[in-house]
């Protein structure tokens, strides 16, 4: 998965869809967190996801005003945290954050 945004960009949400074995995920009791970092670095943030339809594994991040704030290329992944706090880690996936076009100065 490859996802594109605009460096600014509060909106579009990210959205997941939580599967295991080809089927929704029940998220009920699970947390989910957000890790967002700078290709091949450590995660600068680990923020909670929103649950859409727990029993449909959907969930949604929404950024917040300083999140891509910069373009260049970043990874992703998910945490899921389990009611006895074990813990499961999705693979990496791609995040582009395009640059914006700046206004000339005055």
């Amino acid at each position: 998965m490859t996802a594109t945004w605009q460096e600014g960009d509060t909106a579009p949400p990210i959205r997941f869809t939580i599967t295991e074995d080809g089927s929704p995920l029940d998220l009920t009791d699970i947390t989910v967190k957000f890790r967002f970092a700078p290709k091949g670095q450590d995660y600068t943030f680990e923020r909670a996801c929103v649950p859409d339809v727990p029993a449909s594994g959907t969930c949604h991040y929404a950024w917040q005003s300083t999140d891509l704030a910069k373009g260049g290329e970043y990874e992703g992944q998910l945490v899921l945290v389990y009611a006895d706090t074990t813990q499961r880690l999705s693979a990496p996936f791609e995040i582009s954050v395009a640059r914006s076009i700046s206004a000339p100065e005055s």
